[in-house]
């Protein structure tokens, strides 16, 4: 989580699953005109056409930055908004760093056992529904 910007998320936390699905990537969507505001939630992506499994939650009004890139919005937290805004922020980016930071592969090899221990503040989205 990037304080006051963004939280990122998407690593499975069980090892085997995450590496199955660590090269795994998804084409580049053009930017269709939803920008990075509050609420909105778009992929991660280090490399152009290189989007994978993990995604981030835009906490402020991103789109000066964000849409340029473009994170490409695909979906909108619709209920629940101030569980977003109250999601844990003290690791900053020295919990891994995102996607571009490189400095995942503890969490790949050793999945939630490796955030519980070194992070133990963290916290864990449960369930999601899409609607």
């Amino acid at each position: 989580m990037v304080q006051g910007r963004w939280a990122q998320f998407g690593i499975n936390g069980t090892p085997a699953t995450a590496q199955a699905w660590r090269t795994k990537t998804i084409p580049d969507d053009p930017f269709v005109g939803t920008s990075n505001v509050k609420g909105t939630v778009a992929f991660a992506f280090a490399t152009a056409n290189g989007r994978t499994t993990q995604v981030f939650f835009n906490l402020v009004d991103n789109s000066p930055t964000h849409d340029k890139e473009p994170f490409v919005v695909f979906g909108r937290v619709v209920e629940g908004l101030a569980v977003m805004d109250a999601l844990y922020d003290g690791y900053g980016e020295s919990a891994l760093g995102g996607i571009r930071a490189g400095r995942q592969e503890p969490l790949f090899a050793q999945g939630n056992g490796y955030l519980r221990t070194n992070f133990p503040k963290l916290d864990y989205i449960r369930t999601a529904r899409v609607e």
